[in-house]
């Protein structure tokens, strides 16, 4: 995994400095190159999905606007970073800047709505997760709305949750988990839920015996294979621990996150086609509106997505 380019996509709302304090923590913890995105929406043409500009200069007064309150925001920010405003649709926008830019982190800020205004904004952020190619880092929950004078503190992130099965398909989710961990200095926890056993297991993987003796040797079994996905070595790294949750995998995230308080959550997210796409997990839809901490999705990679030439 690399982090070179971190993105922040910022609707200057209450909630962008949220999105700001987030982006330049982890810039400043990666050494990062930060970019704040902003898009000024504007009608696109149906036939080829340009944006239609308006007459007398209202986008090029708009994106200016953009741009004053962007580096309104920016004032304090302790790492450095560059503007880029946009004129479009903000999702197709934001699709087509990590591809032009380079970014391998999106950070964006879900706004916690509900009823009518979530199904209007909040489906942005799941619609921009939803056809993100790279990792896409949803701020949510209470540490959303921190006071601007939060901004000076440095950003910790001490517990991270990571959400996974016991496959190769959950291991970019673990190495994110446990990179971040190891930058921060923190404790990185691994949840697997037992809702049904994996595709892989064959009830004859357990042997024979009682009831009590066949679920001990698969627990010991399940724990074994999340350890075998989480990095040995990961310098800062100050802890790693394993947990087994039983029932439905989003119920058992979000009961564990109660419990934790952790200061990320990181799940994977697969890739889906054809009708399936235009929904995303249960699980990871689940995160983005129940979250108490911010959730960090890890799609599966992308074949068609490729950075332009260096």
């Amino acid at each position: 995994m690399q982090m070179k380019t971190i993105l922040c996509s910022v609707d200057l709302s209450s909630f962008s400095p949220a999105v700001l304090y987030y982006g330049a923590g982890l810039a400043r913890h990666f050494d990062s190159r930060l970019i704040v995105f902003h898009a000024v929406y504007a009608a696109s043409d149906p036939i080829h999905h340009t944006p239609v500009f308006e007459r007398g200069g209202e986008q090029a007064e708009a994106a200016a606007g953009a741009m004053a309150a962007v580096q309104a925001l920016m004032q304090r920010c302790p790492v450095g970073w560059e503007a880029h405003i946009r004129s479009g649709e903000p999702v197709t926008a934001l699709a087509r800047a990590t591809v032009d830019l380079q970014a391998d982190l999106v950070v964006a800020a879900s706004h916690g709505f509900g009823g009518l205004k979530r199904l209007l904004l909040g489906r942005v952020v799941e619609r921009m997760v939803r056809t993100a190619a790279i990792p896409f880092l949803v701020v949510r929950g209470p540490k959303a709305s921190q006071p601007p004078g939060r901004q000076a503190e440095p950003l910790v992130i001490k517990q991270i949750l990571v959400g996974c099965g016991v496959t190769a398909r959950s291991r970019p989710a673990v190495e994110w988990g446990s990179r971040v961990a190891g930058r921060f200095g923190g404790t990185l926890t691994v949840l697997h839920t037992m809702e049904s056993p994996e595709p892989e297991e064959a009830p004859d993987d357990f042997g024979e015996g009682s009831y009590t003796q066949i679920e001990w040797r698969r627990q010991k079994g399940l724990r074994t294979r999340l350890m075998q996905l989480i990095p040995r070595r990961e310098p800062g790294r100050s802890g790693i621990d394993t947990v087994l949750g039983q029932g439905p995998p989003a119920e058992a995230l979000l009961e564990e996150a109660r419990r934790q308080d952790p200061d990320l959550i990181v799940v994977g997210l697969r890739r889906q086609s054809g009708i399936r796409r235009v929904l995303i997990g249960s699980t990871t839809e689940a995160l983005l509106r129940h979250s108490p901490s911010p959730v960090l999705v890890i799609p599966e990679p992308d074949p068609h997505h490729h950075r332009p030439a260096e």
